[in-house]
């Protein structure tokens, strides 16, 4: 049985507070919430530990969610608006259309990239293997070449 202030319009700030603490589902339920945020928008501002939890619960409705996307926590606001209230659900062909799209699509080496800085970052990036490292050894920019000859030379002391 929920308490009958939720419910009830003219219930205090202070009331509502306490309720969207312990509750904030059934905070959402009084008609006066949405209103509570514009008046004050910090009305809502628990730890981001809290409002991630809060987040988790998939009822929520969109207008505290799309309040909670403008969070300056941007943990709070990436989960906000992956929401499913924001972001929508997640229709049923969809890991067809990954593959197809993955299928399609033709993703270049790093390390055989046609503009040199992208050569540069995967000679730079720890992901990138020694065979790779040797193969950018022989590259035509020398700030690739030296990039990947550092890479091999820490690896090789450690």
């Amino acid at each position: 049985m929920k308490p009958p202030e939720i419910f009830d319009p003219n219930t205090s700030p202070e009331t509502l507070r306490r309720l969207a603490r312990r509750d904030p589902v059934a905070f959402c339920q009084n008609p006066a919430a949405p209103l509570l945020l514009l008046e004050n928008p910090l009305f809502f501002h628990f730890h981001p530990v809290r409002l991630l939890q809060i987040l988790r619960n998939e009822s929520l409705p969109g207008w505290l969610v799309a309040h909670l996307a403008l969070h300056r926590a941007t943990c709070v606001r990436e989960a906000a608006q992956l929401h499913i209230a924001l972001a929508g659900e997640a229709t049923e062909p969809w890991t067809g259309k990954c593959r197809a799209s993955a299928s399609a699509s033709t993703l270049r080496r790093p390390w055989r990239a046609n503009r040199w800085q992208d050569r540069l970052l995967a000679a730079q990036s720890p992901s990138t293997t020694r065979q790779q490292l040797h193969q950018l050894k022989r590259d035509g920019n020398r700030y690739v070449r030296y990039s990947a000859q550092q890479r091999l030379l820490a690896d090789a002391s450690c």
